[in-house]
């Protein structure tokens, strides 16, 4: 299956990192309207600090975390699962690479793409979704695509959470006062209390 017609899934109930497997239809208009609220929330994970830090931070602690297995109920020995995510996903390192970076998207716009670029032997990649066209260019590279979200509890059908998603609003509003501040630090007349008005309509004295 290419992963145009993978995109085409549309899960139900599904909690983060769960793999869809029900097809379904494509909606194009859903498809935009997630992209408008991904494009936000980047730019707002890029922009607000108070943002940043904290994904930052939950994310390299992700990093740190040990995988376990579970095969039909039992749990291997913990060598058994080193060598099969060796086997699957590269060195440790490229494995803590992976955890970070599907951590920063769950948490930015609620879900991602591991996709396998190259085939067989080839490099894991997150990719952010819905896809770019560059994320595009790197899918169709690719054999193995698993697309992972985080559901809106609320709106489960067409939406996505996450918790940049979740303080869209209270962002804007920092964004809109650090501009305000930044435009009174510039302005001349503010400084000096000075009001400019036009001429016309001033009254019988303008001076």
């Amino acid at each position: 299956m290419g992963w145009r017609e993978f995109l085409g899934i549309q899960p139900k109930g599904l909690a983060a990192a769960a793999v869809s497997s029900r097809r379904g239809q494509f909606d194009s208009d859903e498809l935009r309207r997630a992209d408008r609220r991904s494009s936000e929330a980047w730019d707002i994970y890029r922009l607000v600090g108070e943002v940043h830090y904290s994904v930052q931070q939950q994310a390299r602690l992700v990093g740190r975390l040990n995988w376990f297995m579970s095969v039909n109920g039992s749990d291997p020995n913990a060598d058994l699962t080193d060598q099969v995510f060796r086997a699957a996903f590269g060195s440790p390192a490229e494995i803590r690479d992976l955890q970070v970076m599907a951590a920063i998207h769950l948490q930015v716009p609620g879900g991602y793409l591991l996709a396998r670029v190259g085939g067989p032997g080839g490099k894991w990649e997150v990719l952010p979704n819905p896809p770019d066209t560059k994320t595009k260019k790197k899918l169709d590279r690719s054999d193995i695509v698993v697309k992972v979200e985080n559901k809106d509890p609320r709106d489960p059908e067409s939406r996505l959470d996450s918790p940049v998603l979740a303080s869209l609003d209270i962002a804007r509003e920092l964004l809109l006062a650090r501009g305000q501040a930044r435009a009174m630090a510039r302005s001349r007349t503010a400084q000096l209390n000075t009001l400019i008005y036009p001429l016309e309509g001033a009254g019988a004295d303008p001076k």
